[in-house]
C-alpha cells in the first residue's frame, strides 16, 4: 500500500513539473509573429556606414525601455509591469521578421510603431540590435 502511494505521489509530482514547464514555454512564446511575417527577411544589409543612424533610431525609440544597447531593463527601473528582455539574446533565437512584426504591431506595454517609424527605420533598428559591430 505504501509503495503504491509513493508511486502515485511521484507520478503526480512529475506530472506537475511537466505541466509547469509546458506553461512556462507557452507563456514565453505567446507573442510570436504569424508564420508569413516571421519569414520576412531584412532588406537592409549590415553595414557599418549606417551604424550611427541605426544607433540614433534605437536610442530615440527603444532605449528607454530596453537599455542603451538592448540589454533589457528591470520593471522597477522602467515602471512597466515586467522586465524588458535582452533584445540581443532574443534576436539570436527569433527571426528579423518576428522582430519587425512585434515592433510594428506592439502588445501590452510594447507600443506599436506603425505610423511613427517607416519600415526602413524599423529594419535599421533591427540591424542595430543584431548586426555585429566592429
Amino acid at each position: 500500500m505504501f509503495t503504491h502511494n509513493m508511486n502515485s505521489m511521484r507520478l503526480l509530482f512529475a506530472l506537475g513539473i511537466a505541466v509547469s514547464l509546458g506553461c512556462q514555454i507557452a507563456y514565453a512564446h505567446e507573442w510570436m509573429a504569424p508564420a508569413e511575417a516571421a519569414m520576412l527577411k531584412n532588406p537592409i544589409p549590415c553595414e557599418s556606414s549606417s551604424l550611427k543612424r541605426q544607433q540614433t533610431l534605437y536610442l530615440e525609440n527603444c532605449a528607454s525601455c530596453h537599455g542603451n544597447s538592448g540589454e533589457g531593463i528591470t520593471a522597477s527601473e522602467t515602471g512597466l509591469r515586467k522586465d524588458t528582455p535582452n533584445l540581443r539574446k532574443r534576436l539570436a533565437s527569433h527571426s528579423d521578421g518576428d522582430f519587425f512584426w512585434k515592433i510594428s504591431t506592439g502588445k501590452g506595454d510594447m507600443p506599436s510603431f506603425t505610423g511613427d517609424l517607416e519600415d526602413e527605420e524599423i529594419w535599421q533598428i533591427i540591424n542595430f540590435i543584431g548586426c555585429p559591430t566592429e
